[in-house]
């Protein structure tokens, strides 16, 4: 968090719905942070979405390059 608070560039964070190795109140207290000292942050909870953003119930989704994708077009936005 302190990191971030460095720059003034806005940043993109995420995380999926079933991730089961960083607890999602980390999310939140991240994104609360970095709004709370007037960061530009989007924040993208991405539902049914695993750690490293596979799909459990959707094996043939390729939820990395969906995730990439939406952070491009937010960076290009």
């Amino acid at each position: 968090m302190e990191e971030l608070l460095r720059t003034k560039a806005r940043v993109y964070i995420a995380q999926g719905t079933e991730d089961h190795n960083v607890a999602p109140v980390t999310f939140e207290i991240l994104r609360a942070h970095l709004l709370a000292h007037g960061r530009d942050v989007t924040g993208d909870r991405v539902i049914g979405a695993d750690h490293g953003f596979s799909f459990p119930a959707e094996p043939k989704r390729d939820g990395q390059s969906e995730l990439f994708g939406r952070i491009r077009g937010w960076f290009l936005e």
